[in-house]
């Protein structure tokens, strides 16, 4: 297998994977921003509108300890939401 995934895809197909991330990435951000505090959600409007990447990255770790969980939560349901879209299509 190798070490790095995105060689053996097309640009066609690494266009997708990214779109898909992009996807998972802002629906696990909605998802937690929802659950914040109205004040904690301020800070995230103004951490993110900054968008320094140290910044956000430790903002998610102190205001949301399990957005990992939230990532792979979301991830599942795109995973399922893809999967039967391709079966309504066969």
């Amino acid at each position: 297998m190798p070490k790095n995934i995105s060689e053996n895809l097309s640009q066609e197909e690494l266009n997708l994977v990214s779109r898909i991330l992009n996807l998972i990435l802002g629906r696990a951000l909605k998802t937690a921003y929802l659950n914040l505090s109205g004040e904690i959600q301020k800070k995230m409007q103004e951490v993110f509108s900054i968008g320094i990447e140290g910044d956000i990255e430790k903002f998610i770790k102190k205001h949301i300890p399990n957005f990992n969980k939230i990532l792979k939560e979301e991830a599942q349901k795109i995973q399922d939401e893809i999967k039967s879209e391709v079966e309504t299509r066969l």
